[in-house]
């Protein structure tokens, strides 16, 4: 094991789902519950991810280097599932939570994995400028970073010309909210995202500078030719 890999598993916790007489199918659907949970409650998470096979699961929690230098992770994440424990589907019959470094090292070995849920991807919306709404791609770029210097761009269409913007300086405040800012010919400001849960679709408010004024900016995802 590579020494980055063994600091990777430090920051990550791993809940060992056990159900009782459910196909790998089923099993996706029952977890998709308890990762919700821990997407909407958990600060500081770079990424939730998953692998099943029949009656059981194991979700993967990774935080960022700040989150894991905190004391407490395991008691997080087991407090989440605690707190939400009458929302659980009955199939669930046991949950158990650990650090990743302690875990055998077969314990990964699973049929099959679940899509991992990100904001990566284009969205096809639109944005309020000057007193109408025009509309816009917005592209999220791969990234598991929880600051990137270039997060993203977008391609707004008014009526004689395509205008072209950068997004930049990303933060990710929740696992669903991205706070970044935005760059174009007319100047720059903020932007937060609110992406919901299944990341198909976001809703945000921009601002110029550092106006208080927001405007509306939406987007639903699509799959755009090249992607």
């Amino acid at each position: 094991m590579s020494m980055a890999h063994a600091q990777e598993l430090e920051h990550s916790v791993v809940i060992e789902v056990v159900t009782n007489h459910m196909t790998a199918d089923k099993v996706e659907e029952s977890i998709a519950n308890p990762i919700e949970m821990l997407m909407s409650n958990l600060t500081d998470v770079l990424l939730i991810s998953a692998k099943y096979q029949d009656n059981e699961a194991e979700i993967t929690v990774k935080f960022n280097e700040s989150a894991a230098a905190k004391a407490g992770l395991v008691d997080q994440v087991r407090k989440v599932l605690d707190d939400n424990m009458n929302k659980l589907p009955e199939n669930i019959v046991t949950l158990s939570v650990s650090l990743a470094n302690l875990l055998p090292e077969n314990s990964n070995d699973k049929v099959r994995e679940a899509l991992v849920r990100s904001h990566s991807g284009s969205y096809l919306g639109h944005i309020q400028s000057s007193n109408e709404l025009l509309p816009i791609i917005t592209t999220f770029f791969e990234s598991n970073d929880l600051v990137a210097t270039s997060a993203g761009s977008y391609l707004m269409n008014e009526a004689k010309q395509v205008i072209r913007g950068s997004l930049f300086n990303c933060k990710r405040k929740l696992a669903q909210v991205l706070d970044c800012y935005w760059q174009d010919k007319y100047g720059s400001g903020k932007v937060a995202f609110a992406f919901s849960d299944d990341f198909k679709n976001f809703t945000a408010k921009w601002s110029v500078g550092d106006q208080p004024e927001n405007f509306k900016w939406s987007g639903v995802e699509v799959s755009v030719a090249g992607e």
